[in-house]
């Protein structure tokens, strides 16, 4: 026979459970609200009579409500309600931690014995920090979402014909973003694609240009995204780049020289702009 009795002291029980057939182990479930020292008594009778009685060294225990309600609590904010292409300063702060010896873990895996700071979000996803009670073991977890940083810039395609033309040449600009979307669209026609323009650009409020002018042009185009700030003048994301057009429209001169009957006549076709065909 084995009985078992978990008791507050080293003194011998005064009541006893007896241990199931079988059975190997005994377990204690806490209910104490602050650490307690328990000791497991352990009583055998052996088959012919002979007894034996011990008792552990002490177990501390404390119930899993007392834990939790030690243990600190923990918050984190500061997610971007609007998109944005700036790194996201998330701030967490602990409470009921005064006097307590915890340490927080940072969601890169790093630790902290502080009682708040930021953690910076440079990417969208779920950022977890929790606080661990370095003295019952008890953990508490906060966490939030970050989804609305975009840092990739409008995708842009830009079609129309290529080459000369007599007629007037329309180019097509197509533009879409998975994150923020597509914002303002801003272009100008120019004379070269050595350098972007800085003013003088007219808003784009469809997707196509008409180019009327004969001669040989670029259309400077930009695209930008929705995820700027234009209260501390942070510029969106933005594609922008340069579309050769060209126009002809002037019929070729064709001019007839002196006929003479050793050199015969000579014949001169001239054209403005895209040369001779």
């Amino acid at each position: 026979t084995v009985q078992y009795s978990w008791t507050n002291s080293t003194a011998t029980p005064t009541s006893w459970t007896t241990l199931g057939k079988n059975a190997t182990t005994v377990t204690y479930t806490a209910s104490e609200s602050t650490p307690t020292a328990k000791y497991l008594h352990i009583w055998v009778l052996d088959g012919v009579g002979n007894t034996c009685e011990t008792y552990s060294s002490s177990y501390t225990v404390i119930s899993q409500t007392a834990v939790k309600n030690h243990t600190p609590t923990i918050t984190i904010t500061g997610a971007p309600t609007k998109w944005t292409n700036d790194t996201a300063t998330l701030n967490w702060k602990l409470s009921n931690d005064s006097g307590k010896n915890y340490e927080v873990i940072l969601p890169d895996g790093k630790t902290s014995k502080n009682s708040s700071g930021e953690v910076w979000a440079r990417q969208n996803g779920d950022y977890t920090v929790t606080v661990r009670d370095l003295d019952y073991g008890g953990e508490n977890t906060a966490a939030i979402k970050v989804d609305k940083l975009d840092f990739i810039p409008p995708t842009v395609t830009v079609s129309g014909l290529n080459g000369w033309s007599k007629d007037n040449q329309t180019v097509t600009i197509t533009a879409s973003d998975a994150q923020s979307g597509v914002g303002e669209k801003w272009y100008k026609i120019v004379s070269n694609n050595k350098e972007a323009p800085a003013e003088g650009l007219t808003k784009l409020t469809g997707s196509t240009i008409t180019v009327r002018a004969e001669g040989q042009c670029y259309i400077y185009y930009k695209i930008y995204d929705n995820s700027g700030d234009t209260d501390i003048d942070r510029e969106a994301n933005k594609t922008e780049g340069f579309r050769l057009v060209q126009i002809d429209k002037t019929t070729p001169e064709i001019t007839f020289g002196e006929y003479s009957a050793g050199s015969g006549m000579t014949v001169t076709v001239k054209d403005g702009e895209d040369g001779t065909g």
